[in-house]
């Protein structure tokens, strides 16, 4: 478990995954080229005009590859209660041989205070 009350939120993380793309937030540069040469491109979420990367995918083959390559440089998978967080979705793939290994997930217990667990 690690906790970080100095930054509201962690750096490098998956936190939403629909049914075509990845949503990857507070991407530190040093990430930058990693996810590029995985297709993902910086989009304008219509709501808040807040900056994101989205990272496209066809099928569950192509979105285990990408999730692997995204846990394998260290992003955080968000996880939770409510819905199909991303954290949810990589252990569906894992018990379906789509994935293998543990991940980070993140989850928040208030603003800026959040927690790492390994999974």
């Amino acid at each position: 478990m690690n906790h970080n009350k100095l930054s509201f939120l962690p750096e490098n993380y998956v936190s939403l995954i629909m049914s075509n793309f990845i949503r990857l937030e507070n991407v530190t540069q040093n990430a930058v080229e990693a996810i590029e040469k995985l297709n993902a491109f910086t989009d304008t979420d219509v709501i808040d005009n807040k900056k994101f990367w989205k990272m496209p995918f066809l099928g569950k083959v192509e979105l285990a590859e990408k999730l692997k390559e995204l846990n394998r440089i260290g992003f955080l998978f968000v996880g939770g209660r409510d819905g199909w967080p991303p954290s949810e979705i990589f252990v569906d793939l894992r018990e379906k041989k789509f994935l293998k290994g543990k991940f980070k997930e993140v989850t928040w217990r208030g603003p800026g205070d959040w927690i790492i667990r390994e999974r």
